[in-house]
This record gives structure tokens, C-alpha cells and sequence, in this order.
């Protein structure tokens, strides 16, 4: 017979851990409670984030094979326009940008910005193309060396809800220009290259992406861009008996530019180019303007007169400003360069302006 044998003592007090085969079964506390849901919250919270960043991982890689697809589609028509016709390479050059081009009614979007629909997504595609000499030498440097043209293209895809740190799908291609066509080579054209230069540095002299128009003696306008060497190249078809092309540098974006004389829009003519002539001119010290606004004590509005005069390069003109009611006198398209400034008695006093900077100087009279 067996017989339990009871061993009598003190209770382990309440909330006591019991460890061993003998330990109470009390059930789960409070506090293992608590850090259970905590453990299987940042469980969750963590295969939620996961599973968001690949789903939206994986919408995005979606998007960025369509914007592929529509960039390689876009330069395989650019290829048939280039092949299509003697002058189709000429064609891509006016106008330099186009946006959304060959949108056809299967990906129309109805929108005039992103046009192109793919797979529920709306998107945007622009063209660019720029002039690429075939040859020893560049027009800027007055070589005649030029035997063709080529093209540059770039293909810039972007779509919507891509968001600020996606960066677009960019695709570029070089086309020769096709054997036996018009645009094959440069014949009876003209090649008229403008270099736009800053200062008279080596290393910084080059004024890249500036816009460039050239106005033919006909009114016709062509654009380009320069180069990483600050060259805008032009092939023309002068008339028989020769005419004169003036070059515009237009600037380079929303900032102003201007040359040494304080001209906002330089310009340099190129005086009767005749068929096949090689030439270059140069728009030299192009940088970014400055401005300074100058405060006159105890001047008078209307009548107490501000002198600017350069103290190196330009035309050597001094530039005067009459006081506003507020005391102020504002000059603008100033070339970064030192310039003297007088009011009256006072002064002068050299100033030097900061390439794209609103200057102050004050004036006590």
C-alpha cells in the first residue's frame, strides 16, 4: 500500500517564481502578459513595415520596367524618323525638346502632361537631341575639319507617384547619320560654332547648358545647347549669295547672365556665311549677374543721385540711380566685377559684386 507523504512548512509567498516539478501552476502573471502583446506588437509592426516596402518595392520596379520599355520604344521611332528620309535627322533638331511625342491611341492617358497609360500608371516622356560633330576638332576652335553631324538623344521617363527620391529612367543613343542622305554630309551647310565663356579662367571658363539662338538672315531662329566645353554648334544652309547669322546667348534658366558690359542677352554676328564655310565667334565673360541695392541716409528722394562706375573691363560707363521715397537705389545685370560707387560727397568706395548675389551698401551723407 502506498501512502502520500505530506511534508508540512511555509507557503511560498504570493507572485513566488516555482521552479522545479513540484512548482504551483498559477497560471500567466500580469507582467508576462504585458510583455507578450509587447513582443507580438513589434512583431507585427515589423512584418507590416517589411511587407509595405516590398509591396511598394516591387510597384516601383514595375514602374521603372514600363518607363524602360516606353524609352527604348521612343528611340527605336527616333531611329525610323532618322532613316525614314534624307532630312529626318535634320528634323530632330527643331525643336531641340519634345515632350511626349508618337502617343498613340492604345497608351493614350487623355493628359497633356503625362500622356502615355501603361499598366494603370500614367506617364511622361521627353526627347531631347543635340547636334554631335563627326570630325578632328571642334567649330568653336575654327577648324574645318567637320565632315558630319550626328545625333545625341535622350530619353527622359518620369510617372506619376514615382516620388521626389525616385529618380526618372534616363536612355541615351547616338545615331550616325544615315549613308547617302542629305544629312550624311555637311555639303553646301555652313557649321558655325559659338563658345560662351566666364571668366578668364581655364578651369571654370566654360559656360555649359547655356541656351543659344541664332537668328538666320531670313528670320528663321534655331537653339541649341552648349556643351561641356561651352560650345553651341549650328549647321545652316546659307542663301546663294552669302547672309549673316547672329548668335543670342539666351541664358541658363531663371538665373540672368550677362557679359562684361552688362548685356543680358550678348550677341555676336557672324557677317555673310557663305555655303560651307566653317566659322566661330566667341561671347566671352558670360556669368552670372549681380545686384546691389544701395540704402542713402539723409538723401533725397527724387533728387540725390547714385554713381556706379566699373573699374576693370565693360564700357567704361558710369551708371547712375536717383533715390527712391524709400532712400534706395537699385542697380540690376550687374557683371561680377569691381565697380567704384559715389553719392555726392560721399565716397567713392570700391565695391565688388558677388556672381548671382543681392548686395547692400549703405551711404551717410
Amino acid at each position: 500500500m502506498f501512502c502520500r507523504v505530506v511534508t508540512a512548512g511555509r507557503r511560498a509567498p504570493k507572485g513566488t517564481l516555482h521552479l522545479g516539478p513540484g512548482a504551483p501552476d498559477q497560471g500567466m502573471t500580469l507582467v508576462e502578459l504585458i510583455i507578450a502583446v509587447v513582443l507580438i506588437s513589434v512583431f507585427m509592426t515589423a512584418t507590416t513595415a517589411l511587407v509595405v516596402q516590398t509591396t511598394a518595392t516591387s510597384v516601383d520596379n514595375r514602374a521603372r520596367i514600363a518607363a524602360a520599355g516606353l524609352a527604348e520604344r521612343e528611340l527605336e521611332l527616333t531611329e525610323a524618323i532618322i532613316t525614314a528620309s534624307p532630312d529626318g535627322m535634320a528634323s530632330l533638331f527643331t525643336p531641340q525638346v519634345v515632350v511626349n511625342p508618337h502617343v498613340t491611341p492604345d497608351l493614350d492617358s487623355g493628359d497633356s502632361d503625362y500622356a502615355f497609360e501603361l499598366d494603370g500608371k500614367w506617364y511622361r516622356i521627353e526627347r531631347y537631341t543635340e547636334h554631335q560633330v563627326i570630325g578632328a576638332g571642334s567649330p568653336c576652335e575654327g577648324t574645318s575639319a567637320v565632315k558630319e553631324f550626328a545625333a545625341l538623344v535622350k530619353v527622359t521617363v518620369t510617372w506619376q507617384g514615382m516620388g521626389a527620391t525616385t529618380r526618372p529612367h534616363v536612355a541615351t543613343a547616338l545615331f550616325a547619320p544615315p549613308v547617302g542622305g542629305d544629312a550624311a554630309a555637311i555639303g553646301d551647310r555652313a557649321i558655325l560654332g559659338v563658345m560662351v565663356t566666364g571668366v578668364a579662367d581655364p578651369v571654370t571658363a566654360a559656360r555649359a547648358n547655356v541656351s543659344v539662338k541664332l537668328t538666320g538672315p531670313s528670320g528663321s531662329v534655331m537653339y541649341e545647347t552648349t556643351d561641356s566645353n561651352g560650345c553651341a554648334v549650328f549647321a545652316v544652309d546659307p542663301p546663294a549669295g552669302g547672309g549673316d547669322y547672329v548668335a543670342t546667348a539666351t541664358g541658363s534658366g531663371a538665373q540672368r547672365y550677362v557679359n562684361l558690359a552688362g548685356e543680358a542677352e550678348p550677341t555676336g554676328t557672324f557677317y555673310t556665311v557663305l555655303k560651307g564655310d566653317s566659322r566661330n565667334l566667341a561671347i566671352e565673360n558670360y556669368d552670372k549677374a549681380g545686384i546691389l541695392t544701395v540704402d542713402v541716409v539723409n538723401g533725397v528722394p527724387g533728387a540725390t543721385v547714385v554713381e556706379l562706375m566699373p573699374l576693370s573691363g565693360g564700357a567704361g560707363v558710369t551708371m547712375t540711380q536717383v533715390i527712391d521715397a524709400d532712400g534706395k537705389a537699385r542697380f540690376i545685370d550687374l557683371h561680377p566685377s569691381s565697380y567704384s560707387l559715389k553719392c555726392e560727397t560721399w565716397g567713392p568706395v570700391a565695391v565688388t559684386i558677388t556672381p548671382g548675389v543681392t548686395q547692400n551698401e549703405t551711404v551717410t551723407l
